[in-house]
């Protein structure tokens, strides 16, 4: 079963490959404020699409605001499928 702690850890180290100097400042172990830009969130979402097959839209994306706040959107999307 897929847990937000898991997808949490896993945000981290996505975010911290291609945002590598903000990757000290992003933990999977509290609400971390995610602070992308536009573009950095469309890359995110096209990673965690690939990665967890689910499909995040532009509202939902535009309203995120930390990493917990995306793992238990990826956990509830997964759930549904």
């Amino acid at each position: 079963m897929l847990t937000r702690e898991t997808v949490e850890g896993e945000l981290v180290q996505a975010l911290a490959e291609f945002r590598p100097a903000q990757a000290g400042q992003v933990s999977g172990g509290g609400p971390s404020q995610l602070a992308l830009n536009s573009l950095d969130m469309v890359e995110l979402t096209l990673i965690v699409e690939e990665r967890w097959g689910v499909e995040i839209r532009a509202g939902d994306a535009d309203e995120l605001r930390s990493v917990r706040e995306l793992a238990e959107l990826i956990v509830r999307l997964r759930q549904r499928q």
